[in-house]
């Protein structure tokens, strides 16, 4: 983990870990579809602090990318 994403980690507001979220390995599996997630929205069920230390950027920053470079960052991490 680079020093950057370190202070990330450790600038999160826990107010943003609060709610319903799941292991990459349920998101990226085939659980999710049991519990009824949609495909395309189902990386906004990983907290905050899992998205940062396997995406490298928060929820925020990864929203704003362009769709397909997200695409390209969801089949990486087996989320699309």
């Amino acid at each position: 983990r680079n020093c950057m994403t370190q202070r990330a980690l450790e600038s999160i507001d826990p107010d943003k870990e609060d709610g319903n979220f799941f292991d990459l390995t349920v998101l990226s599996g085939k659980a999710w579809r049991e519990l009824g997630l949609e495909a395309a929205t189902r990386w906004q069920y990983l907290r905050e602090r899992d998205f940062m230390e396997v995406f490298g950027m928060s929820k925020d920053a990864f929203g704003k990318l362009p769709p397909w470079k997200q695409i390209f960052l969801k089949k990486k991490h087996g989320l699309f």
